[in-house]
């Protein structure tokens, strides 16, 4: 996606740093995990020493965490073992929640846990229960069943059980779907549930039809199906979070079928203006209540959301959102110019490249070899 406005926050890079300065106390001397879709976005579009700039004791990898992550903390800190975590991650809660118990089980000693998702509460609730299971509050139901599954696992591994005064634990909304290749040209983190789970009709998203609604996922049939898709709904509401991001509302203009039901379900959708940081505790009933207003007035505009919301923002600019499907995009194979798509794919490891004779393909490599030609001597 490549990003042409004439709003304030021009600067993809700027956009998505904001929200990260916005929670610094919380990663201030904290160990940071990131899932592989939040390092995807801390790697281009923040920078390697953003994070440690921040304050952050250590940043390491969610899905392989060891007891050796807090090394770098108990030097620094006089041989004290760390006490306070942050987790940033691009999936639902559901499949995140192994690798957040294995946390605790590798740190004993954690007595403040913050996890950031980059999932809305509302994006949760308006799931296939076949996805997710969380309901309207996605986040506290979360964190109800965190705190009994850490209680069982303690209790089965011997370890003591905190109390509830003393471990905090607590989930905010993060929005982490930018990973900027330029200023103005970024794509979604590969590892999210964003993309990873953008599927209709099948297949991914764009290169076929949408699904048709299930029983039970809460979406009539003039909903274009978009309730029983397996996570396609999510794309809106990232497409909702970037508009908060940039401080401007998104008009969308849908060339598909696929591209028509994540238009419908944008503008159905709340969008924020600029200046707003992560959403608060309150967000999903607020954000609610514009779904209600938005269905009694029209599609929303740049609105407030968040518990630090101060109000509409009805002076917020508007940005032109252009949604093809893959399977109609006749334009960009018959272009004849460099793509930065082109670029991506082709620094994309091939594989088997290397096993292939050289010259075999474009990730073979082709090595000089001496070579002497003369008569043999008798």
């Amino acid at each position: 996606m490549q990003l042409h406005t004439g709003t304030g926050m021009d600067n993809l890079l700027e956009a998505m740093r904001k929200p990260f300065l916005d929670v610094a106390t919380d990663i201030h001397a904290s160990i940071v995990y990131l899932d592989a879709g939040a390092a995807e976005v801390a790697q281009l579009s923040l920078g390697p020493g953003f994070l440690l700039g921040l304050g952050a004791a250590n940043i390491c990898d969610l899905e392989h965490c060891h007891a050796d992550d807090a090394l770098l903390y108990s030097l620094s800190s006089g041989g004290a073992a760390p006490t306070s975590l942050v987790v940033f991650t691009t999936q639902l809660l559901t499949e995140t929640h192994q690798h957040v118990v294995h946390l605790f089980m590798v740190h004993p000693f954690i007595t403040r846990c913050q996890l950031f998702c980059s999932v809305s509460e509302l994006a949760h609730a308006q799931l296939d229960p076949e996805v997710s299971p969380l309901g309207v509050e996605a986040y506290r139901e979360y964190l109800l069943a965190l705190r009994q599954d850490l209680a069982t696992a303690r209790a089965a591994a011997g370890l003591q059980v905190p109390r509830e005064d003393v471990l905090q634990l607590s989930v905010r909304h993060l929005p982490m779907h930018v990973v900027a290749l330029d200023t103005r040209t970024f794509v979604l983190p590969a590892a999210g549930a964003v993309a990873s789970k953008a599927i209709a009709g099948g297949r991914a998203a764009g290169f076929g039809g949408t699904d048709a609604p299930s029983e039970g996922s809460g979406h009539a049939a003039e909903d274009d199906g978009l309730g029983a898709s397996t996570g396609l709904s999510l794309l809106p509401h990232a497409l909702a979070d970037l508009s908060r991001l940039l401080g401007a509302k998104l008009d969308p203009f849908a060339l598909g079928p696929v591209s028509a039901v994540i238009a419908k379900e944008l503008m159905s959708l709340p969008q924020y203006g600029a200046g707003h940081g992560p959403l608060g505790d309150n967000s999903l009933q607020e954000a609610l209540t514009g779904l209600a207003s938005s269905a009694a007035t029209g599609p929303l505009g740049a609105g407030s959301s968040g518990s630090d919301a101060s109000g509409a923002s009805g002076t917020a600019g508007s940005i032109g959102l252009v949604l093809v499907d893959r399977s109609l995009d006749l334009a960009t194979p018959c272009m004849h110019k460099d793509h930065v798509l082109d670029a991506v794919f082709a620094s994309l490891p091939r594989a088997g490249a290397a096993a292939g004779p050289a010259g075999a393909g474009p990730g073979s490599t082709q090595q000089r070899v001496a070579l002497r030609c003369g008569r043999p001597v008798r």
